[in-house]
């Protein structure tokens, strides 16, 4: 004995996409004075009194989600006379930088916050203000500075702003350390 089984049925399915977005930026530098190299300006012949420019910011990518910016900044000098203190001039040039006060807090852990998000939604902010414009060589350098080498480095550090709020401290600084910053880059 044969017979046919028939019954009401119903098949359907989903099939959900996530696609994550990114924080993207760069560290720009212009200067009308210095000579451009690949890592950023050279400047020679220089001597005390001398005013540099140099003009760096941060520029969020296009296609990059809102982010939040902290800059390093490095000084470091070599090649001073025997028994001169080359972190003692690396801080005082440091302390000549005329940062952009306005739009840079200086936070506790040395880093300089951008005090605005950068966003490319309309009416965004898609880079910063310079943080600072000018280097100006101290003229009470003297002899013990000749031939000296000075390095500005600078570290630009880009974190999505969205959901990080818990992470900034209540001095404005964030709860991160530099290792957790990496690069983006396209695969």
């Amino acid at each position: 004995i044969g017979g046919t089984l028939a019954y009401f049925t119903d098949k359907d399915t989903k099939q959900n996409v996530i696609t994550l977005g990114k924080v993207d930026g760069s560290l720009i530098e212009d200067s009308d004075k210095g000579t451009p190299t690949e890592n950023g300006y050279t400047y020679d012949k220089v001597k005390p009194g001398d005013e540099l420019d140099k003009r760096p910011h941060v520029s969020l990518a296009a296609d990059s989600e809102d982010a939040y910016v902290r800059m390093d900044v490095k000084v470091t000098i070599t090649g001073l006379a025997e028994g001169t203190d080359a972190v003692a001039y690396a801080a005082e040039l440091k302390n000549n930088l005329d940062i952009d006060k306005t739009n840079w807090t200086e936070g506790s852990d040395g880093y300089f916050y951008y005090n605005t998000k950068l966003s490319n939604k309309k009416g965004g902010k898609k880079a910063t203000e310079d943080i600072f414009s000018t280097v100006t060589i101290p003229t009470t350098w003297g002899n013990e500075i000749a031939e000296a080498v000075i390095t500005i480095d600078l570290q630009a550090e880009l974190i999505q702003a969205d959901n990080f709020e818990d992470q900034i401290n209540a001095d404005g600084t964030w709860n991160i350390t530099a290792d957790d910053i990496k690069e983006y880059t396209n695969k």
